[in-house]
């Protein structure tokens, strides 16, 4: 535009200046002026064809047009592919890795209405239901020998949870303790031998909180295994039985401690202003995998029993993993998590590795949490 202009202004000077050498009064003022023209006139005209002259090319589009990244595919690096909510039920997931699993994962689910136990094979294949009593049955544990699976539930009191046992196969459902307890007893593990079963209990929350009781598996020896002024939850045994890991408030937030058998000797591991949750020891004593949220959102971490060498085993996405559990061989690990459109499904991925294989496509809202992984 501007040369345009500056053409323009050339051009009026090159015909004012050809008016004066048409009709100046001397003749050598009129050459003068026209020599002054004819120079004005040829630059104005080679301004005025770089702002005019021969097009450009036109770039032309490529044959074969750029592909777009999907949401899901991009940075791929960063996200697991179920991160991005499902556009509805029905859609298939982001192909994943067929993981060489073996056993049997037990899990709480609500897919009927009521939360029951539910049992699949650990590739997700083969899923039916155990219970079917009313109220609620939850939180579920593999027996050591994968014979017998612990559990809570309300069938007998919709306000306090009981422990009950039953079979692999959900036969012989009976309660632990001959009578129905008017507090809560749940999120029960068993001992490495088979025996004993322990689990947390709110029978003294008015008085020192959330205790830590173990009994024999036929209902006898009760006894508090971690009580004090704090709330303690959330046990796991080590492999061997000689300690036992757990939760402790104690420093006004959760985190993880470990003990003898016996309660004695605890010692703290972790110490951060988030929230710890679920220590649990893998099979060759050498890990404990434990739940934190000191990302902003529930991840899932492995530590050292001394609590040194802590990383994070959870693949990045925008949900929660929670509730972690070792296969039996320690290789992989199960869990639960929203990461797919805030539905709690079931997942299991490599201790270490870049994968990971959903086993629950419940819809929607569905929860299906809580998974042990037995043999």
């Amino acid at each position: 535009m501007i040369r345009s202009f500056l053409g323009a202004l050339l051009a009026m000077a090159a015909l004012a200046t050809g008016g004066s050498a048409l009709f100046g009064r001397k003749r050598r003022q009129r050459l003068h002026m026209a020599l002054v023209s004819l120079l004005t006139g040829v630059i104005a005209s080679a301004v005025l064809t770089g702002c005019t002259g021969a097009p450009q090319a036109t770039p032309t589009r490529p044959s074969t047009p750029a592909a777009v990244p999907t949401p899901t595919a991009i940075s791929e690096s960063l996200q697991s592919p179920l991160s991005s909510p499902l556009a509805e039920p029905t859609e298939t997931p982001q192909p994943v890795t067929q993981l060489p699993v073996e056993g049997r994962i037990v899990f709480h689910s609500e897919q009927t209405g009521d939360f029951e136990i539910w049992v699949m094979n650990a590739d997700g294949s083969n899923p039916r239901q155990l219970t079917t009593a009313p109220g609620r049955d939850i939180e579920p544990a593999w027996s050591p020998d994968s014979t017998r699976i612990v559990f809570a539930s309300g069938r007998d009191d919709p306000e306090n949870l009981q422990l009950y046992i039953m079979n692999a196969d959900g036969s012989d459902q009976h309660r632990v303790f001959a009578d129905v307890q008017p507090w809560d007893n749940w999120t029960p593990v068993w001992s490495p031998d088979g025996r004993k079963i322990a689990f947390q209990t709110n029978r003294n929350v008015r008085a020192t909180g959330f205790d830590i009781y173990v009994v024999n598996a036929d209902g006898t020896d009760e006894r508090p295994l971690i009580a004090g002024p704090a709330n303690e939850y959330h046990v796991s045994w080590s492999p061997d039985g000689k300690r036992i890991a757990y939760i402790s408030d104690e420093g006004g937030d959760g985190e993880v401690w470990v003990a003898n058998a016996d309660g004695s000797n605890p010692v703290q591991l972790t110490d951060n202003y988030a929230d710890e949750a679920y220590p649990r020891w893998s099979p060759d004593g050498q890990w404990i995998l434990f739940q934190t949220n000191r990302d902003g959102v529930w991840r899932l971490y492995i530590m050292r029993p001394d609590g040194s060498d802590v990383q994070m085993v959870s693949l990045p996405s925008t949900g929660h993993d929670m509730m972690g559990a070792w296969s039996p061989d320690g290789k992989y690990i199960v869990f639960s998590s929203d990461r797919a459109n805030k539905d709690w499904e079931i997942y299991i991925m490599p201790l270490h590795g870049d994968t990971w294989q959903r086993l629950t496509f419940n819809f929607p809202e569905i929860k299906d949490r809580f998974p042990s992984w037995g043999k």
